[in-house]
Formats: structure tokens, C-alpha cells, sequence
């Protein structure tokens, strides 16, 4: 290497041989750039060392030419920066631009393109300093599509001698060597990163294991965009079930809370007008208060669930205390297998109340042209068991894969509360509540409880 170096290259290594002698350099290895005599930029390594030489102290100097070394350096620096960028690309196109960035400034090619997989197809959409479109079917011929197909990176040093070759070329030139790196997402091939060369064996061992890394972070980079769209689609598809969440819930708690607020304004016109009737209507007004006073605490426990104020209470009469405020229509027959049961049990009787109360007005809403309303119950070593049956339509899968979920009915005027109230209150006991319906034959909801 010294005999290719220029005399001035030379005497800068003379020069720090003397300073290592002397003492003034206290590390014996540099790198240091140099022109060579056929004007090519290299980087040498120089390893000094003192020696002694017929009494007196010399230098040793091997210098070595580690351009190549620098190189693979540099680009792996350049790559990691790269790499870096891909990691905050927040659209499919900022991706691309960075990747065909990546391999002009760091590999020094200018014949590059990137394809996607999009249905049963590979399209390119842009390449190296223009954009254009070409598609080509994956059933098709072609090294870019035998790359696809196999999810393997394909080398080829000369483009005429391979069967699969196409002439789809990225520049005016004659290509003669081609580079097809797959990006993979989960191992299925998600887009192509396609490079070309005017010259045959163009493409070095450590440059194809570069692309390939690369390609790896451009496919992480993909799918971490293609999650967060997805994401931010969820979001605005949330956005706008919350808004018409709202607007529905607000209909429907107006429609709630219209019967009993016109028996109020009805009742209120009945005692100004007749107030020797007052004492019958202010059971009106009562009722009514109940009724709406349970709406909005129904509102408020699936939204901020309160802890259950438990108490030892007989059940039996709970379940009663239910009936009594629930209007069964005659039609309806009533077969209540519990009525004279006794069981204290630790539980918070106004929630449970309002559970047997909803489950009752839903069986009873179910057989708006009569049936049987059959309730009964069975005493378990730990649990107590009730069971409300109706004979009315049934329930159909789909509705019940969403039985539970807030603000979700059937009915149009009904805000869709009452069983997810009663699913949170009954687990909030230690319990829990199950649906079997068969539709054309009806329901039963089973309500077990802790004793």
C-alpha cells in the first residue's frame, strides 16, 4: 500500500513514526484518510510500535488499507439512522421514501423500485427519483413475482441467462443484474423491494445482507403503521358510536321518563282540581318517582359501579316486593312456585329487587298476546337458585351474543339497561345470572345468589 500512496500520504506516516519514537504519541494506532496515486480516496490504518535498532530506539509502522472496513461501517451507521426514521414514518409513503433513500445514499444505486401485494397482484407505485404505476399479476412470470411466490431474496448476476427473466427494466439502460429483496409481515410477503444494475455481479454478499435488513425494518415499520391506522379507525369509529350512543341514550331515557313524568304533571292536575282525591293519586306520584329514580340508578351503576350495601334480607320476600310493583296483565298467567318460601340471605335488597323487577317486565313484554309466567327456585348447598320462565317468541343468537351489552335492545323505546344492570348487581353479590332461550318455545333466566 505505500508504494500507492502520494509522497505527501508518506510523509505523514514518517511524521507520526518520529512523534511515537520521541514519546509525544502515546497510543501507537491511527486512521487517517489518504489519496492514493490513482486518485482513489482510501482509509489506512497505521499501527506503530518502538523497536530497538542498534542501541537506539526505532519505529515499526505496518499500515494497513481499511477502506473496505470503513465502508461497511459507514453503512452500517447510515442504516441504523435509516432504520431509526423508519421507526417514526407515520404513513406507507414516508415509508417508501426513506427506504429508496436508504439504498441510493448508502448502497449507491439508482435503479430501485418498491412493490405491494394487493390483491393477487405486486404494484409499483414509485421508484428512485420518479413515480410511475406498473402492476404484474403473481400468477404470472418474472423474478420480482418468483420472489413473492417463494418469500426468498433472488440474486441474479445476469439477467439474460435466467428462464424467468421479463424485461420490465426501471431505467433506459440495459439492466444485466437484479436484486429482488421480499418484505415479510408474519412470513407472508407484503411488498418487494426490486434493484437493478447495469453491470453482472453487481451486487456484494454484505450489500444483499443490507437490503435484507432493511427490508426487515421497512416491513416492522408497515405493520406498526398499518396497526396504528387501524387504531385510529377504531377510534373514530368509537367516536362516532359515542356520538350516536349519546344521542340514542338521551331519546331513550326522554322516552323513560315521559310515562311517569306525564302521570306526575296528570296527577298534579287531578289534586289541584280535586283534592279530595289526593290521597289515591300521590300513590301515582310514588310509583312514579320509584320508577324513575330506578332508570337513573341504573344509568349511574353501569356507568360508576357503587359497592353493594348488603344486609341479611329474606328473599323470598324480595322477589315478592318485585311483583308487587310489576303489572302482569291477566292474560298473563302467573305460576309462582316461590310465594311462600322463606331464605335470609347476606345480600343488597334494593339492587336485587330491581333485578327481579327487570327480568319479570322483560318475561311479561315477551308475551304481549298472553302465556305463562312460571317462577320457582331451588336451594342449593350454597346457592339459592330462582328461575323466571315466559312462553313467549324466544330469543334469536344473534340478540343474544349482545344480551349484556349497555344501552342495547330489541325494544325501540327501551334505553337497553335492564340486563346489564342486572348481570353487574347479581356478580356484585358473589352470584351470577344465565339467559337460555330457544326461540318459539321462550326464555329462562336463571338468578343464582349467594346464602
Amino acid at each position: 500500500s505505500i508504494g500507492l500512496l502520494t509522497r505527501v500520504e508518506h510523509g505523514r506516516t514518517q511524521e507520526l513514526e518520529m512523534k511515537r519514537i520521541s514519546g509525544d504519541l502515546s497510543h501507537g494506532i491511527f486512521e487517517f484518510p489518504a489519496t492514493m496515486k490513482d486518485g482513489r480516496k482510501a482509509v489506512f490504518e497505521a499501527s506503530i510500535s518502538n523497536i530497538p535498532f542498534n542501541d537506539k530506539i526505532g519505529a515499526l509502522c505496518i499500515i494497513r488499507d481499511i477502506t473496505q472496513r470503513k465502508d461497511s461501517e459507514n453503512r452500517l451507521n447510515s442504516l441504523h439512522e435509516s432504520t431509526a426514521l423508519l421507526g417514526q414514518a407515520a404513513t406507507r409513503e414516508q415509508a417508501v421514501d426513506i427506504v429508496l433513500d436508504t439504498i441510493q445514499s448508502i448502497f449507491g444505486k439508482n435503479y430501485a423500485a418498491i412493490g405491494f401485494v394487493e390483491d393477487n397482484r405486486l404494484i409499483f407505485r414509485k421508484g428512485l427519483g420518479k413515480n410511475f404505476y406498473t402492476e404484474l399479476p403473481l400468477d404470472g412470470p418474472g423474478i420480482t413475482i418468483r420472489a413473492v411466490k417463494t418469500g426468498k431474496t433472488q440474486v441474479v448476476n445476469d439477467l439474460t441467462k435466467d428462464p424467468d427473466y421479463v424485461d420490465g427494466r426501471l431505467s433506459d439502460a440495459k439492466s444485466l443484474s437484479e436484486l429482488d429483496v421480499p418484505v415479510l409481515v408474519d412470513d407472508m410477503p407484503v411488498a418487494l423491494i426490486t434493484i437493478e444494475e447495469e453491470k453482472p455481479d453487481s451486487f456484494s454478499v454484505e450489500e444483499v445482507q443490507l437490503v435484507e435488513i432493511l427490508a426487515n425494518h421497512f416491513a416492522s415499520a408497515l405493520e406498526r403503521i398499518r396497526h396504528h391506522s387501524d387504531l385510529m379507525k377504531m377510534r373514530e369509529d368509537h367516536i362516532i358510536e359515542l356520538v350516536g350512543g349519546m344521542d340514542k341514550i338521551c331519546l331513550r331515557v326522554q322516552e323513560d321518563l315521559k310515562g311517569p313524568l306525564g302521570t306526575i304533571r296528570n296527577s298534579s292536575f287531578i289534586i289541584r282540581h280535586n283534592p279530595e282525591l289526593s290521597k289515591e293519586v300521590v300513590d301515582n306520584i310514588d310509583n312514579s318517582v320509584e320508577l324513575m329514580t330506578n332508570t337513573l340508578e341504573e344509568m349511574k351503576e353501569i356507568t360508576s359501579p357503587t359497592k353493594p350495601e348488603k344486609a341479611i334480607t329474606d328473599i323470598f320476600a324480595v322477589l315478592q316486593g318485585a311483583l308487587d310493583i310489576t303489572y302482569i296483565p291477566r292474560k298473563i298467567k302467573l305460576v309462582n312456585e316461590s310465594e311462600n318460601g322463606f331464605l335470609a340471605i347476606n345480600v343488597d335488597k334494593e339492587k336485587i329487587q330491581r333485578v327481579f323487577f327487570n327480568v319479570i317486565t322483560n318475561a311479561v313484554e315477551a308475551m304481549p298476546d298472553g302465556g305463562t309466567l312460571h317462577i320457582s327456585h331451588e336451594t342449593q348447598d350454597r346457592f339459592v337458585e330462582f328461575k323466571i320462565k315466559d312462553t313467549g317468541p324466544g330469543i334469536p343468537p344473534d340478540v343474544m351474543d349482545r344480551i349484556y351489552d349497555p344501552f342495547y335492545s330489541t325494544k325501540p323505546k327501551s334505553l337497553g339497561l335492564g340486563l346489564s344492570f342486572c348481570k353487574l348487581a347479581v356478580e356484585s353479590t358473589g352470584g351470577k345470572i344465565s339467559i337460555d332461550s330457544k326461540v318459539g318455545e321462550g326464555t329462562t333466566v336463571s338468578i343464582s345468589l349467594p346464602k
